[in-house]
């Protein structure tokens, strides 16, 4: 049989057989690229390895070093042990060792221990001072001082009252803790010293209460140090500023007034409520503050007793129904034909201009809030039912607070206060049902005033002027008051007017308001 293939055409066929390509190439080649991915990840995992190898190690040095220290603590906790239970068993031990701190499990352990037992005083010295016996010597606080202290606000008042400045010299610049530091190694109660300034270069200033000023004495006059009895702060002497050195005695006088009232208001800034109006008094005595200072701080302490009195007390009642009294027959006056009718009220629009003018009784209010809360309306509107118009001053109030009452009210409302929920100054007005004329309210232009008019041309204008209103604005805010022959001005202007009023002081807006009421009657 021929292994021959012929064609049809009895021809030997010329086509070649297919190339066939070995299988093992392809193989091998895909088995290099798989070992070289896997050479990389273990190299991979090597690495990690080699850095929990080096982890591993240090925190087995670590835990090494954290056993030798434990089995040191526990030593020395195991000594002290020992020797607590000698304390208690003897009374005494003698420690000869500075005790570590060795953690808070065994020193409330040794404290414990050591409160159980005896243990006597240590001598003094390295022993004395070591940590456990300063532990075992604790002793409660002593609060006699506090209980004397506390006791003075309800016995009688006996020796001198008033507060008083005790000048000593300084020798070198000091702050006001060295001062007091030096003080309390001098043995003085530095809760009795009030203040501490330096009013002159060389001069120190200690205010204490009279009754305490001849122990401060005393304990100066132990540690040798000598008192200026004859200083005065407000010599223009002490001015240390170059520019004051050819000024007039009126400049400087003025400037070292200037200085110690500025001082003197960081001080009363710094007291409590209570202490504060104590010591303004001894201030005013000595003119080492204004009244305008004075006011302001006392009304800016956040301890200052919101409610003088109790809403019922019978005294305060008694004093409001007698002013009710004497505003009725202030009335009943006006309403006499038999007056002369220099302060008549014209009853309406049409009232003639001859002197057979109708009069009507109108009885007008003024009321220093100090903060008008809405809680506190009715109870003053209860106290309030004969007049005919309450004008209140001070009454911190910011737009648009109205108040919870049935009476036609009418506001100057406060400037903001930064960082508190409330305004200051304010003035407001609420006019009775009762009230028998026509109330409306006519432009003042001025922050600090409330105009009303009442009826035909009746005009009333409630002021007030905070006591730190200069004097120059405050002249201003009187020259500027749109005033006729009908208008009538009231209010709360901080003004001590002297023996004109029977008060003993008087300030510097004084003359500017009896210059303003006397230039235009």
């Amino acid at each position: 049989m021929s292994t021959n293939s012929f064609s049809s055409s009895g021809r030997m066929s010329t086509t070649r057989p297919p190339t066939v390509v070995p299988t093992g190439v392809s193989t091998a080649s895909i088995s290099i690229q798989d070992l070289f991915s896997k050479f990389q990840e273990l190299e991979q995992r090597v690495s990690y390895h080699d850095g929990l190898l080096r982890q591993l190690e240090e925190l087995q040095a670590e835990n090494a070093h954290l056993k030798k220290m434990t089995n040191e603590q526990s030593e020395e906790i195991a000594t002290l042990r020992a020797k607590l239970g000698s304390v208690t068993s003897s009374g005494s031990v003698k420690i000869t060792k500075t005790v570590p701190k060795v953690g808070n499990v065994a020193a409330a352990s040794a404290i414990s221990e050591m409160e159980d037992g005896n243990v006597n005083t240590m001598p003094p010295g390295t022993e004395a001072s070591s940590w456990a016996v300063v532990a075992a010597n604790g002793k409660p606080r002593n609060k006699v001082r506090r209980r004397l202290a506390a006791a003075r606000g309800f016995q009688p008042v006996s020796g001198d009252q008033g507060f008083e400045y005790v000048y000593i010299p300084r020798s070198r610049r000091m702050s006001y803790s060295e001062a007091r530091r030096r003080l309390s190694r001098l043995g003085v109660d530095n809760w009795r010293v009030l203040d501490v300034c330096f009013p002159a270069h060389s001069v120190a200033g200690l205010l204490v209460h009279l009754q305490y000023k001849p122990v401060l004495l005393g304990l100066l006059e132990r540690a040798k140090v000598p008192v200026l009895t004859d200083f005065d702060p407000l010599d223009p002497q002490h001015l240390a500023d170059p520019t004051y050195a050819t000024a007039s005695i009126d400049t400087r006088l003025t400037a070292i007034a200037t200085i110690v009232n500025e001082r003197c208001s960081r001080t009363l800034e710094r007291l409590r409520y209570p202490v504060a109006v104590a010591v303004s008094k001894f201030f005013l005595a000595n003119a080492m503050v204004s009244d305008e200072v004075v006011s302001e701080v006392l009304s800016s302490k956040g301890d200052r007793p919101t409610i003088r009195r109790h809403r019922d007390d019978p005294v305060e009642d008694m004093a409001m129904d007698l002013n009710t009294y004497y505003y009725n027959a202030s009335s009943r006056q006006v309403s006499d034909p038999s007056i002369p009718s220099s302060h008549s009220i014209p009853l309406s629009p049409s009232t003639p201009s001859n002197h057979q003018s109708s009069l009507v009784p109108l009885t007008i209010g003024l009321w220093n809030a100090n903060g008008l809360q809405a809680s506190t309306v009715d109870d003053l509107l209860r106290h309030c039912q004969s007049f005919s118009l309450v004008f209140i001053t001070e009454t911190w109030l910011l737009p648009p607070a109205r108040l919870p009452t049935s009476w036609q009210q009418f506001h100057l409302y406060g400037s903001p206060v930064a960082g508190q929920y409330r305004g200051s100054m304010g003035v407001s007005a609420l006019v009775s049902p009762r009230c028998p004329l026509p109330v409306v309210e006519f432009p003042v232009n001025c922050k600090y005033a409330l105009g009303l008019q009442l009826g035909r041309s009746l005009r009333l204008i409630c002021l007030y002027l905070p006591p730190s209103l200069p004097t120059a604005e405050v002249q201003s805010v009187l020259d500027s008051l749109p005033l006729t022959d009908d208008t009538i001005i009231c209010g709360d202007l901080n003004v001590r007017l002297g023996r004109l009023v029977g008060d003993s002081r008087t300030n510097m807006r004084s003359c500017r308001v009896i210059g303003t009421s006397g230039h235009d009657g």
